[in-house]
């Protein structure tokens, strides 16, 4: 009787083992990310309620919105920060602070700085933008 009971907790503890071992092996954190952060400002003013965009040559972009100071963090999915390593094209556009500034956008009414900023710098294939993400750093952008 006892064998049997030693082979049963040797059996329980062999399974319990492979199925943590399964659960960390399927755990993967996902690709490698560097922190990037850094403020935006345009004429030499913060740039608030604006997305900026890293777009990798491969792979899924980061994003971060800039605060009352114009400083954004990258954010790669919900639970992971960053951007991935490599070269970037970087855009830069207005996301409206409210509902009621979200109904006038709608409408095509953005502030006229805004405009400018969409024109130049908020569309992945002409914005001059770039940045090689090769380690976690701080990146401020001063537009004109």
């Amino acid at each position: 009787m006892e064998v049997h009971c030693v082979e049963r907790r040797c059996r329980k503890f062999i399974l319990a083992a492979s199925a943590a071992l399964a659960v960390l092996i399927g755990c993967s954190k996902g690709p490698e990310t560097l922190d990037i952060s850094g403020t935006v400002t345009y004429k030499g003013q913060p740039l608030k309620h604006y997305q900026v965009t890293f777009f990798p040559e491969h792979g899924r972009p980061s994003m971060g919105l800039t605060d009352d100071s114009g400083h954004y963090k990258l954010v790669f999915t919900a639970g992971q920060g960053g951007a991935l390593r490599g070269k970037n094209k970087v855009t830069v556009d207005y996301v409206p602070p409210d509902d009621a500034a979200a109904r006038k956008a709608e409408m095509g009414q953005i502030p006229d700085e805004a405009k400018a900023i969409r024109a130049k710098y908020g569309d992945m294939k002409t914005t001059p933008l770039q940045f090689e993400v090769t380690k976690a750093e701080v990146k401020d952008w001063k537009l004109d």
